[in-house]
C-alpha cells in the first residue's frame, strides 16, 4: 500500500509505504501502483469537492476504487474506469477483485487514462474560452 499525502497518516498494519504529497514526484509514484483508492464519506462537504485524486488516477492509467460521492461520480465509471464503494463490504469486495485481476486493472486503467483527456487544461481552458465566444456573440434578450 502506497499512501500519498501531505500529512502521511500513520498506519500501523501491514507493509505500508508513506510518501509525502510533492507535484514533482507524485506522477512518478503512481505510475509505480496498479490501483487507486479514494475513499470519502457522504456528506455536504464531500459532495460540493471536485475529484482531483480520481483524476489523477486516471491520468496515470490507474483504475479507481472510490465513494460514490460529488465530482468522483463523474470520473470513476463504474465497471468501465473502476468501481464504487460505500460500505466496508463493498470497499472488500472491490478491492479484492482488482487486486484479483491484472487484466481488468488494464482495461479500467487504460480506459481512465482515455477518459482523463477531458481535464487537460489547454483542451478545457479552449472549451471554456468557446462558451464565452459564444455567449458575448449571442444577441441580448
Amino acid at each position: 500500500l502506497v499512501v500519498v499525502s501531505e500529512g502521511v497518516p500513520a498506519i500501523e498494519e501491514g507493509r505500508v509505504q508513506e510518501v509525502r504529497g510533492n507535484p514533482i514526484t507524485e506522477g512518478e509514484v503512481l505510475a509505480s501502483c496498479d490501483l487507486g483508492v479514494s475513499p470519502l464519506p457522504d456528506d455536504a462537504w464531500t459532495r460540493g469537492k471536485g475529484a482531483y485524486r480520481s483524476m489523477q488516477f486516471a491520468a496515470a492509467g490507474l483504475p479507481t476504487v472510490a465513494s460514490p460521492v460529488g465530482a468522483s461520480r463523474d470520473v470513476v465509471i463504474p465497471e468501465e474506469t473502476g468501481l464504487w464503494a460505500s460500505t466496508s463490504e463493498e470497499w472488500l469486495v472491490a478491492l479484492r477483485r482488482l487486486a484479483a485481476d491484472p487484466g481488468l486493472r488494464q482495461r479500467m486503467g487504460t480506459a481512465a487514462r482515455a477518459g482523463a483527456a477531458r481535464y487537460d487544461l489547454p483542451l478545457y481552458v479552449a472549451r471554456y474560452l468557446s462558451l464565452l465566444d459564444d455567449v458575448l456573440a449571442a444577441p441580448a434578450s
